[in-house]
């Protein structure tokens, strides 16, 4: 037919844009997900998501290198080295509204570690939720315990297999009645522990942080928000 060999497709109940589609704003909004909820709209309220190397970012035992190439196939990773046994990388301080429900997400890469304790806690660490992901020596990646931690609630997380050996581990859940939090990452010894492994590397990717339960995997050098 006439249309057979349409040069854009516009079919937004897909789920993704062509990426010849551009759009921005300057404030929030909301949208119908795939599930049919009503939620926030994609946003980023961690600074500087795909570079940890910056000073927005608090690296306490941790130093940070080239990774593989990330999930885009183009641009390369970064990879997290320990030094010590309380390595943590880590956004805390991230003005949150008290008592809402808000999503942590980040692509790992297994190098030669396989726990990790994924936290989404209050800037005093004491409230909020944390869960363990196991990259299992690279093969099939698995969940581990999640928890609500002091007067944190609605704990709950996901794992998702991007190929090439890359995850997507999401963590949702509210802070308690903070209204500073935000996420950190560290390398354990094994599920629930909270001791963390020295002189281990591991790769990261795309950290976002977002109101609401959802977080879409939109490639976060595409989406112009806080992300800078």
């Amino acid at each position: 037919g006439i249309f057979d060999a349409a040069a854009l497709d516009l079919n937004f109940a897909l789920g993704a844009w062509d990426d010849r589609v551009t759009h921005s704003r300057s404030s929030s909004a909301t949208q119908i997900y795939s599930d049919g909820l009503l939620d926030v709209g994609p946003e980023n309220l961690i600074l500087r998501s795909t570079d940890e190397a910056n000073a927005s970012w608090t690296k306490t035992a941790t130093t940070i290198g080239t990774g593989a190439t990330g999930t885009d196939g183009v641009t390369a990773s970064r990879r997290m080295l320990s030094s010590s046994t309380t390595p943590l990388l880590a956004q805390s301080s991230i003005a949150v509204v008290a008592s809402r429900t808000y999503t942590y997400s980040v692509r790992l890469r297994y190098v030669d570690t396989n726990w990790f304790r994924i936290q989404y806690l209050d800037s005093t660490f004491t409230n909020g939720v944390r869960g363990w992901v196991n990259l299992n020596g690279g093969g099939a990646a698995a969940l581990g315990t999640v928890q609500n931690f002091g007067t944190g609630t609605g704990a709950a997380h996901t794992l998702e297999d991007l190929g090439g050996g890359w995850y997507r581990y999401t963590i949702t859940g509210v802070a308690g009645t903070a209204t500073a939090a935000g996420p950190s990452i560290r390398p354990v010894t094994a599920d629930v522990s909270i001791t963390g492994v020295s002189g281990v590397s591991y790769d990261a990717d795309g950290h976002r942080f977002q109101r609401g339960t959802h977080s879409l995997a939109v490639d976060d050098r595409r989406l112009a928000t806080t992300s800078t």
